[in-house]
């Protein structure tokens, strides 16, 4: 699949190569892990993760290959904020990068919306903003131009701890 898509593409290699979703059998799992690794080894990727792995499952491909995944990309925004599944990331040195911030936020929630005013910018990007600031990293899903443009922008500002603190809170 990766050598496909490495002639689709016209190039050598990806800077990240993801297992979408855990394989139902842990075993399954195991060696797909490793394939993957082996294409990584081979130059083809220069990291590999997964996607959507909860902690448990990181562990079983630690112990069975010997290394952790670069990153695992889950669905995180403020309202799934999880201080225990980022420290357990952090534990194991995985970078964890929060997709899709806004499909469950409250972007009319008022500490968002206090944030955002505070800021003068639009809700949508402080809770990418919380999300970024919280999880390792953040992939916002846009559909249009002019949110893809607003979401490029996201490291051109800093929220405050309190702010951020504010925004974490809303998943309690």
């Amino acid at each position: 699949m990766l050598r496909k898509s490495l002639r689709a593409l016209r190039t050598d290699y990806v800077d990240l190569w993801l297992v979408h979703w855990p394989p139902n059998r842990a075993q399954a799992s195991r060696q797909i892990w490793t394939s993957c690794a082996g294409l990584r080894d081979e130059g083809l990727a220069r990291a590999i993760g997964v996607s959507n792995y909860d902690l448990a499952q990181i562990d079983d491909l630690i112990s069975a290959a010997g290394e952790a995944p670069a990153v695992n990309q889950v669905r995180w925004s403020p309202s799934r904020h999880d201080p225990a599944m980022l420290a357990g990331h952090q534990e194991r040195g995985v970078v964890l990068e929060g997709y899709s911030p806004l499909k469950d936020s409250r972007l009319g929630d008022p500490v968002i919306t206090g944030i955002a005013d505070g800021h003068g910018s639009p809700p949508r990007r402080w809770c990418c903003a919380g999300t970024w600031s919280t999880a390792s990293r953040s992939s916002p899903s846009p559909q249009h131009p002019e949110r893809i443009a607003a979401n490029l922008d996201l490291l051109g500002f800093s929220l405050s701890e309190d702010e951020v603190a504010r925004i974490d809170a809303l998943a309690r």
